[in-house]
This record gives C-alpha cells, structure tokens and sequence, in this order.
C-alpha cells in the first residue's frame, strides 16, 4: 500500500443521507477492489468497531489514494452510523482527522470531547449491532446481492456485511471469541 502523504486535500462536501445500508454495496465495483484498507470493520478503539476504518477511509481519501468506488458511500451508511453514536458531523471529523499526525485515538477523543462519550452499554448494543449487519435482518437483500456480485455467494461463512468487507478485501474470516 502506498504510504498517507501528510499533506492533506480538502474533502468533497458530504451531503446528509439515510441511514439505510439497502445501496451501500450497489455503488461498489463487482471486481475485488485493491485492499488499500488495511484495517478491518472489526478493529476497535476506545472499544468501538468501525471507526478506525471510517478514520483510515478518510485519510486514504485525503491522500488521493481510496478507491474511487468506496467514495460514494463515505459519510454515509455506517460513516453516518458511527458519527451519530457520538453526536459528531462526518465533516467535522473528517477536518479534525486532516490535521497532521492525528492518531486513532486522538481521533476518538476528539469525537467524544466535541459530541457525546457513549455509554458501555451503548457501546456493547453498536458493536453487536454493527458486527452483525446483514444476519437476519433489512441489509440481508444487500448482503446478499454484493455476495453474488464478488463471487463468494457460496462462501457460507460470510453471514455479515463486515464478514463481506474482510473477504472482498483479502483478509482472514475474523473469529468473534478472540
């Protein structure tokens, strides 16, 4: 993967969408994207899953290097999702993680200081709630058609969106007892 250059672009304007993840793989490539990405959905900071790759996403965009076809999507869906969690703006994050040197945590701090600190509990309902996108639920039609387009419908063991994630980017199944 080509390395972040630490000047940064200014990103695109994001407009405000909802929540449904029903499109979200629908804008995506059918071919297996680069895995320029390298940090799973399933990665934590500060306990939560999803925002270190919502970070890296951003600064992936910002160094010119994210895939053209996860650009739609940013801000959006689980973006969106996760920056409700703590009351802050895409935007808004988005600017903070483009100053120089920020880490993950930095990060999540920032989001905690400008909106809300998400209680334990709530941090248990999002991370079982978003590691189990697509099992039995409204995104299982999407979850399902994005399998078939990648070639991994017959891949039992991608019951979730984030499942999905890792396969089409080359990593391993994640094991959720450790």
């Amino acid at each position: 993967m080509e390395k972040i250059q630490k000047d940064r672009i200014q990103p695109a304007e994001m407009k405000n969408h909802t929540h449904s993840e029903d499109h979200a793989f629908q804008t995506r490539n059918s071919e297996f994207s680069e895995a320029v990405i390298e940090c799973s959905p399933y990665e934590r900071v500060g306990g939560v899953v999803y925002f270190t790759r919502m970070v890296e996403k951003m600064r992936l965009r910002d160094a010119r290097i994210l895939p053209e076809d996860y650009i739609p999507t940013l801000g959006r869906y689980f973006d969106m999702r996760c920056c409700s969690l703590f009351g802050v703006s895409y935007e808004e994050l988005a600017t903070r993680v483009r100053q120089d040197g920020i880490t993950n945590q930095e990060a999540f701090d920032w989001a905690i200081q400008h909106g809300n600190a998400p209680s334990e509990e709530g941090i248990e309902i999002w991370n079982e709630f978003l590691m189990k996108r697509g099992w039995r639920d409204e995104a299982t039609p999407s979850l399902r058609r994005r399998l078939k387009e990648i070639g991994a419908d017959n891949h039992l063991e991608n019951q979730t969106i984030f499942d999905c994630i890792d396969f089409e980017e080359g990593r391993p199944l994640h094991d959720p007892t450790g």
